[in-house]
C-alpha cells in the first residue's frame, strides 16, 4: 500500500503499514512471515516480486497451496520456496461466515491443507 512502490495496486482511503513493517511487527512478535497467495497481486512478474522481496526482507515463507492457485502456480511456486530455502504453506481461502463453504485446511475443488505439509514450519511454533 505504499504509493512509492513500484507494486503500489491504488489507492485506499484506509490508512495500511507498508510490508517492510508489517514483516519487521511479525518477526519481533516471535512469528515466521508469509507471502499469501502470490499470483493473486496485480504485478507483472511474480518471480521478480519475490526476488525483491526477498533481497529486502527475511521473508520466511510463501502460501503454495491456495485455491486461486493452477497446478503450474503451485509447482513454479514449491520449487522458488525450495529453491529459496523458504517454508511451504497452504491456505484454503477460509474467511468464516464471510465464506461459510470454506472450512479451515479444506478450499475449493481438491485443495487440503495437510498437518505433513507444513509440520516443518507449524513445530517451530509449537516449541517457542
Amino acid at each position: 500500500m505504499n504509493p512509492e512502490s513500484e507494486y503500489y495496486t491504488g489507492s485506499d482511503d484506509l490508512a495500511n503499514p507498508i510490508y517492510e513493517d508489517v514483516i519487521d511487527i511479525i518477526h519481533r512478535s516471535g512469528g515466521l512471515a508469509f507471502l499469501a497467495h502470490p499470483f493473486e497481486y496485480r504485478i507483472e512478474d511474480t518471480i521478480k516480486f519475490l526476488d525483491d522481496l526477498m533481497k529486502k526482507n527475511e521473508l520466511d515463507g510463501i502460501e503454495c497451496f491456495h485455491p486461486s492457485a493452477n497446478e503450474n502456480a503451485t509447482n513454479i511456486l514449491v520449487e522458488y520456496a525450495k529453491k529459496n530455502n523458504l517454508y511451504i504453506s497452504g491456505g484454503s481461502d477460509y474467511h468464516g461466515s464471510k465464506k461459510p463453504n470454506i472450512e479451515i485446511g479444506t478450499g475449493d475443488g481438491n485443495l487440503k491443507i495437510s498437518r505433513k505439509m507444513i509440520e516443518e514450519w507449524i513445530d517451530i511454533g509449537e516449541n517457542k
